[in-house]
């Protein structure tokens, strides 16, 4: 979720996962631990170095087909 938000990379969830390690990230008001899931639903307060991360609503996705034309040979 944190990837998505843009506070660390997908690619490298090192980032995010050694952040989780040195105890920077808060959900609730408890410190985060490796695995913890999170419910956007229910709104909750999540914090790195105890500044709060604003929580937005995924954008939709947007399906694209492209087609093309081209005659054999």
């Amino acid at each position: 979720m944190l990837a998505n938000l843009g506070h660390g990379s997908r690619q490298l969830e090192i980032e995010i996962e050694s952040m989780i390690t040195a105890r920077r990230i808060s959900i609730d008001g408890k410190i985060a631990t490796l695995g913890d899931r999170v419910d956007v639903n229910n709104s909750p307060k999540i914090r790195i170095d105890g500044h709060l991360v604003q929580i937005r609503p995924k954008e939709r996705e947007v399906c694209r087909v492209l087609a093309y034309y081209k005659p054999e040979g």
